[in-house]
């Protein structure tokens, strides 16, 4: 958790929003690649997210499971979001979306430009 709040934080230090929000040319036209990408992304978060199921055998360990099931889950969903989105931004900063096309390595990329 240290480690992402540093990110973070480092990120909004060095925030510039010409770097962050630049996005290449077509980035969101409906072409078939961009359903292809948006397909790909989804199949990730659904694994990512399907761990919330066992939170079903724990309905009867749990006092008042109706309410507090619920409400742990809506939590959580929202601090990972917002977590996630920012950590995203904060890293546009450093590595530039322009810059990841065609590159063999992109975490490469993403350090030049920071150092």
């Amino acid at each position: 958790m240290g480690a992402i709040l540093w990110v973070i934080v480092t990120g909004f230090t060095h925030f510039d929003p010409a770097r962050a929000f630049t996005f290449p040319p077509g980035a969101f036209s409906l072409s078939p690649n961009f359903f292809l990408g948006l397909g790909a992304a989804m199949l990730v978060a659904t694994y990512d997210y399907w761990g919330y199921y066992n939170v079903c055998f724990l309905g009867g360990e749990v006092q008042n499971p109706a309410r507090n099931i619920p409400r742990a889950l809506l939590l959580s969903i929202l601090l990972v979001a917002i977590l996630y989105i920012t950590m995203n931004i904060a890293c546009s900063v450093f590595c530039p979306g322009r810059s990841w096309p065609r590159r063999p390595a992109p975490a490469s990329v993403c350090m030049w430009f920071r150092y």
